[in-house]
């Protein structure tokens, strides 16, 4: 009796991870449309993606299901998590995806802006940051660049600056945030921050660089007077 038991529980585990079970799943439950959350759902806590995931990812397409990627991280930022190889095979860049917290999706390659802060916004949140004389403790996101504005000529000789759309290496010199997800565009004067065009999100920090005197008041004074008009 238990060598029964033991050989059928061995045929269930050999079901579970086939091809046959994910089939079976998704076509008796009338499955349309799946979305996947890349971080800590389609990747591990190592942030890498296994080919296992992507090859269920591939079955559920081949079965006519849509699949849909969803980050918070930037299109482009969120591509640097798979290898090349997978994204040869699986055509991982053109499928569609929700990134940067819902602001922006990324369909067959074309960014189309769902969220964005209006200019009235963006002005109430730099008078806000200049006020606590925190400018320099905001990142600002668009759906294909990070900014963030430094104007201390000293600045430039401890950070490489590069030009916007330039994709540059995660491990390159770069300004960073601390969570280190970024390369940044530097911005030196505050009137380019208003020509930035599609804002999606501010993120704003107690510090960004090493150097910096952390703003303690963050989430005391500054939030508290952001979440009167952004709730």
């Amino acid at each position: 009796k238990n060598m029964y038991i033991k050989k059928k529980y061995q045929e269930l585990l050999k079901y579970k991870e086939s091809d046959e079970c994910l089939n079976d799943l998704l076509q008796r439950n009338s499955v349309k449309l799946i979305t996947i959350d890349i971080d800590g759902t389609l990747a591990d806590d190592d942030s890498k993606i296994s080919d296992e995931n992507l090859s269920a990812i591939k079955i559920a397409k081949r079965l006519g299901i849509k699949v849909i990627l969803a980050t918070g991280k930037l299109h482009h930022i969120a591509m640097r998590m798979f290898t090349k190889k997978q994204k040869d095979i699986y055509e991982i860049e053109k499928m569609d995806g929700v990134y940067s917290h819902g602001a922006y999706l990324n369909i067959r390659g074309v960014n189309y802006v769902y969220r964005k802060f209006n200019m009235i916004d963006i002005e109430f949140i730099l008078f806000a940051l200049s006020s606590h004389n925190v400018l320099k403790n905001a990142i600002f996101v668009t759906p294909t660049d990070v900014y963030v504005f430094n104007d201390d000529p000293e600045f430039k000789k401890k950070y490489a600056i590069y030009e916007s759309g330039v994709d540059v290496p995660v491990n390159g010199p770069a300004v960073k945030s601390l969570d280190k997800r970024y390369n940044a565009v530097l911005l030196t004067n505050i009137k380019d921050i208003l020509m930035i065009g599609d804002i999606v999100s501010i993120e704003i920090f107690e510090k960004i660089y090493p150097e910096q005197e952390p703003f303690k008041e963050l989430h005391t004074e500054l939030f508290p007077e952001l979440e009167s008009r952004f709730k």
